[in-house]
């Protein structure tokens, strides 16, 4: 299984699009192949960040394992995404900024090489 964690602070329309291209590439995975751990690290009630969060877990079959983390305070991201890797289950890990996309020919040559 892969484990996808993103950690998000702010930042709405670059969340929105990582979410987006997050759900086109993983969309036809099978439900125990891929888990997302999802991470607001407190961001500003009008950003609408768990929202979005919320928005995307609902996109994907049941079965697909999203785990949100809202946190009440600043934890920056080197502590939030520690936080997010002890909860993930996955044989590989993926972190994603959220100020990145995500393609299918990413992933599979990041797989690819981790197989190595």
């Amino acid at each position: 299984m892969l484990s996808v964690l993103v950690s998000f602070r702010n930042s709405r329309d670059r969340a929105s699009r990582l979410l987006q291209s997050m759900f086109r590439t993983f969309r036809h995975w099978a439900p125990g192949d891929v888990e997302f751990i999802l991470i607001d690290d407190n961001s500003d009630p009008g950003q609408q960040i768990p929202q979005l969060l919320g928005g995307f877990r609902q996109q994907f079959a049941a079965g697909t394992r999203v785990t949100e983390f809202l946190f009440r305070e600043h934890q920056h991201y080197s502590r939030a995404l520690a936080y997010g890797f002890s909860a993930a289950r996955g044989d590989n890990v993926l972190f994603v900024s959220h100020d990145m996309l995500v393609t299918p020919d990413y992933v599979r040559t990041l797989l690819a090489v981790a197989a190595l």
